[in-house]
């Protein structure tokens, strides 16, 4: 399923730039909360520090007008700042949520350069972007180079290693540089940033409830949990979700068998995040034992896909990356009905 092995390859991840030195800016830091970006601008040129490895690129290139995109994260930064007119191709099209861009899609004025296996290189050079953002994918290394060479910049931008859900919105102003959209990034990024404050202060205001949550299904034979340094277990902690794996000392990703899960969480009264499945019995005709959870038993099963397409494409990972604010006013709603009565569910639903 796509929620399962996007989660996977994120996991298996490594690095474009892993032979180089890292290095850190010079100058004063321009951001506050992410921990794997920063940038600053010289007389001729804007230098990027993507996780200690700088990457330069002229001020003349400023800003970008023809964007390639090879992830559904940059997708929401864009989309964010009202510059989805700048994006000219992407991949993996089947996966993508938004509706602008997919009728866009189907009219042939943005076009498909390939996948998560390979990037269609000869295709992207006739298309001319000037500017390709894209991950630190294994697969694509090679194709990356060969169109670095050719002219086109490259930039690439691993943002799901942020653990604070604010520090990945500050990648918001990097793309606001990008677009040439540098005062209403900063806007935006001050009122999420607020209002993940207040909600998050409306709910450590709260009586405690006295919920107990475990996340994600099977992957294979593998049951992946976040530990506890990761931005689901920061969002989780923020939502008073008391979620069984908080204080497991795997900081980023615990592997566990069905078993072991089940011997914790049995009794758990709250199940997240339950892969791209739509309703309960998907869940059951999956895996039968996923019946044998109190959480399922009630009826209390929650996925992100409210906003999602047939093909697995969810929103959740498009505005969902520069909007945690909603994200924790709907963990809010699911922990402390009374409290958000007010709150429609944005991206989560309950599994019925």
């Amino acid at each position: 399923m796509k929620i399962q092995t996007w989660i996977l390859y994120l996991l298996l991840s490594f690095s474009y730039f892993t032979c180089k030195k890292a290095e850190k800016p010079s100058s004063q830091p321009q951001l506050s909360y992410a921990a794997y970006l920063n940038y600053q601008k010289t007389d001729q040129q804007i230098e990027i520090w993507i996780d200690g490895q700088k990457q330069a690129f002229p001020l003349t290139k400023f800003p970008y007008k023809r964007i390639v995109v090879t992830q559904t994260a940059s997708i929401g930064f864009l989309k964010e700042l009202d510059a989805l007119d700048k994006l000219i191709g992407v991949t993996d099209a089947n996966f993508i949520y938004q509706p602008a861009i997919r009728t866009k899609i189907q009219a042939n004025k943005i076009l498909e350069f390939g996948n998560a296996s390979e990037l269609l290189v000869e295709k992207i050079l006739e298309a001319k972007p000037d500017l390709i953002i894209a991950s630190s994918n294994p697969s694509h290394i090679k194709a990356l180079s060969i169109l670095q060479q050719s002219g086109i910049d490259v930039l690439l931008i691993d943002d799901y290693k942020e653990t604070s859900p604010i520090g990945r919105v500050e990648y918001l102003k990097l793309f606001g540089l990008l677009v040439g959209k540098e005062e209403l990034a900063q806007k935006r990024f001050s009122e999420i940033r607020e209002n993940y404050e207040n909600t998050k202060t409306k709910i450590a205001n709260a009586k405690a409830n006295k919920h107990t949550t475990f996340v994600n299904t099977m992957y294979g034979d593998v049951w992946y949990l976040p530990g506890k340094e990761t931005l689901q277990a920061k969002l989780l902690a923020d939502a008073n979700a008391n979620y069984l794996w908080a204080n497991d000392g795997d900081v980023l990703s615990i592997n566990a068998s069905f078993e072991q899960v089940y011997k914790r969480a049995k009794r758990a009264t709250i199940w997240l995040n339950v892969s791209d499945f739509q309703n309960l019995d998907q869940m059951k005709a999956a895996r039968n034992q996923y019946t044998w959870f109190d959480a399922y038993k009630t009826k209390n099963v929650y996925n992100t896909n409210r906003k999602a397409n047939s093909n697995g494409g969810s929103d959740y990972f498009e505005t969902g990356v520069v909007r945690p604010d909603l994200i924790l006013q709907d963990l809010g709603k699911i922990y402390y009905p009374e409290l958000f009565s007010n709150h429609s569910f944005y991206f989560y639903q309950k599994l019925l």
